[in-house]
């Protein structure tokens, strides 16, 4: 890394101490939420909190190609539909990413996994289990729950080729942030071959 891209990540870093905190449960509240705030489309990094504890560090945008071509749809609909707002599912990066979280579903969001995993199951009584097991119970609520009672978030805005890296940094712990609970560092493939 260079000395002009080390200045621009410690200015990402900066930020985001720096950042208001906003509340999973605000997600919908125009008033305060980061729904409002967030650009349509974006690439960045975001943290997420359980009060002072930091749980988790995710990014999105990093494919600049993605990138534009939501751009290039919501200036359409604008175009197309002036004065009508943008549907949701056009909004792309960082938004769609928060959006995913606040839903607290846990199908394809790892985040939500990990609150499952760490903070829901292992809670779960002897009776919930059972109702798991049995497909009587789904942890997406407890999870909704979970992420919009205790919860909240900073991001800052980054390039989308930046994104994904800033993310790695702030995952491996070498930041001013300290190292998030729940992020699980990649292990490698084994090279080993699969039985047939």
């Amino acid at each position: 890394m260079n000395n002009t891209e080390h200045h621009r990540f410690e200015s990402y870093i900066d930020e985001l101490m720096e950042s208001v905190a906003y509340k999973f449960k605000d997600w919908e509240d125009e008033k305060i939420g980061a729904k409002e705030v967030l650009p349509e489309v974006s690439a960045g990094v975001y943290l997420v909190y359980r009060g002072e504890e930091f749980l988790y560090a995710g990014m999105a945008g990093k494919e600049e190609k993605t990138i534009q071509a939501a751009r290039t749809k919501i200036e359409k609909y604008k175009k197309d539909n002036p004065g009508k707002a943008v549907p949701v599912d056009y909004r792309k990066g960082l938004y769609d990413r928060l959006n995913q979280h606040s839903l607290g579903g846990l199908s394809g969001d790892k985040m939500n996994v990990y609150i499952a995993e760490r903070f829901i199951a292992p809670n779960l009584t002897k009776c919930q289990k059972e109702q798991l097991a049995s497909g009587c119970l789904s942890l997406d609520q407890p999870t909704y729950d979970f992420v919009s009672n205790e919860l909240s978030y900073k991001f800052c805005l980054t390039k989308s080729n930046e994104a994904k890296k800033l993310e790695k940094m702030i995952i491996s712990g070498i930041t001013r942030l300290g190292k998030p609970l729940l992020n699980k560092v990649k292990k490698r493939k084994s090279n080993r071959r699969r039985s047939k």
